[in-house]
C-alpha cells in the first residue's frame, strides 16, 4: 500500500516536472521572440533616427589653400581613423564623386560596397597621414607585413596537380601565371617560389630575400597607389596580381579571370550553387 502511495507520488511529481519544463520553454521562447522583435525594431528605429540626425545633404566646400573637402550636412567627412577627408583642387571631381555616394545613400544602405570609392579616398588619405606622422612608419610596417604574406599563398603561385581537369587547368594556369610570375622576377632580380600541386600541399614560404625586395617597392608607392594595390590584393588574394594592375600592366577583366581560374573549372564541373530566397 505504501509503495502503491510512493509510486503515485512519484508520477504526480514527473507530469508537475514535466508541465513545468512545458510553460518554462513557452514562456523562454515568449521571450525570445519579444526580445528578437524589440532588437529588430529598435536596431531600424536606430538606423532611421541615426539617418535623420547625420546629414541631409552633402556637398563639397572649397577651402581657401587650394583644397576641397566634403561636408554631411555641416560636418566633414573623416576616415575611420578620425582625418579628415581633403583633397587638392586638381582632386575636385572625385571629391564631388564621393559626395554622390553618400547623397544617394538610403535608410539601412550604408555598406563597403556602397561606398566603394569613399573607402578608397579614406584609405589613401589615412596612409598618407602615416607616411607624414613620425609614429606613422610602424603602422606602415605593419600593413606592408600583411600585404606580403599573400606572397606566400598568392593565387598566381600555387599550381593545380597534373591529373585534375584532365591537366586542363594547369595548362590554363601556366599559360595565364607564368608570364606574370616571370615579370615579377625580373623586377625583382629574384626567383619566386611557387606551390607544385603534384608534390602535395606544403608550405610555400617566400625567400627572405624576395619579402626585402616586396617591401622596399611598397615603400616606394605613394599612397594613392598603395591604397589601390592594397584593396586589389586582398580581393584577389594575390600580390602579383596587384602589382601588376598598381603598373597598369593587367586590365581588369583579365585579373579577375586570373584569380578566378580554378572556381570557373570547378564551376564548369559542379555548377553553380543556388542562392537561398532571402
Amino acid at each position: 500500500m505504501q509503495d502503491r502511495k510512493e509510486r503515485g507520488s512519484l508520477e504526480m511529481r514527473a507530469v508537475w516536472t514535466k508541465n513545468r519544463i512545458h510553460g518554462l520553454r513557452q514562456t523562454f521562447s515568449f521571450l525570445v521572440r519579444g526580445y528578437a522583435d524589440a532588437r529588430v525594431s529598435t536596431v531600424k528605429d536606430l538606423k532611421q533616427n541615426l539617418w535623420k540626425r547625420l546629414w541631409k545633404e552633402t556637398h563639397v566646400e572649397y577651402m581657401p589653400n587650394d583644397c576641397v573637402r566634403i561636408l554631411l550636412g555641416n560636418k566633414p567627412l573623416q576616415t575611420t581613423n578620425g582625418f579628415p577627408v581633403v583633397l587638392p583642387k586638381t582632386m575636385e571631381s572625385v571629391a564631388h564623386l564621393v559626395a554622390r555616394e553618400w547623397n544617394q545613400l538610403t535608410p539601412g544602405s550604408i555598406g563597403k560596397y556602397q561606398l566603394s570609392l569613399t573607402s578608397l579616398v579614406t584609405r589613401a588619405i589615412d596612409m598618407k597621414t602615416w607616411k607624414e606622422q613620425k609614429n606613422g612608419e610602424e603602422t606602415l610596417n605593419v600593413l606592408y607585413e600583411q600585404l606580403m604574406n599573400y606572397l606566400d599563398s598568392d593565387t598566381v603561385l600555387v599550381y593545380a596537380p597534373s591529373h585534375e581537369y584532365e591537366g586542363k587547368l594547369l595548362a590554363e594556369q601556366k599559360q595565364r601565371y607564368f608570364p606574370l610570375k616571370a615579370n615579377i622576377e625580373e623586377l625583382f632580380g629574384l626567383q619566386l617560389k611557387y606551390l607544385d600541386g603534384d608534390k602535395g600541399l606544403i608550405p610555400n614560404k617566400q625567400p627572405l630575400e624576395v619579402k626585402r625586395a616586396a617591401f622596399q617597392w611598397l615603400r616606394q608607392q605613394n599612397h594613392w597607389r598603395l591604397a589601390c594595390f592594397e584593396q586589389i590584393t586582398r580581393s584577389m588574394k594575390s600580390f602579383v596580381i596587384g602589382m601588376h594592375m598598381t603598373m597598369n600592366k593587367m586590365d581588369t577583366k583579365n585579373a579577375i579571370e586570373c584569380a578566378n581560374l580554378e572556381t570557373k573549372y570547378q564551376t564548369e564541373k559542379w555548377g553553380r550553387l543556388k542562392e537561398g530566397k532571402k
